[in-house]
């Protein structure tokens, strides 16, 4: 067993809030007539800075019958 340091989760996620950019609106949704920024770009942008605090993000995947 390694010894690693522990997260405060809410530590590093305000410190990460903190250094997270504007995402930059690059898509359009023809129904609403506005402009939003897709996950991908939103992912893209945020990933380095969570890592860089201990953090991540990810989709659970689970199976719905029915």
């Amino acid at each position: 067993m390694t010894d690693t340091p522990k997260v405060n989760v809410w530590t590093a996620l305000f410190a990460a809030q903190g250094e997270f950019p504007a995402i930059k609106k690059t898509n359009e949704n023809d129904f609403f007539h506005s402009k939003f920024a897709s996950f991908k770009d939103e992912k893209q942008q945020i990933d380095p800075i969570l890592r860089k605090h201990g953090l991540m993000v990810f989709q659970a995947i689970h199976n719905v019958e029915g």
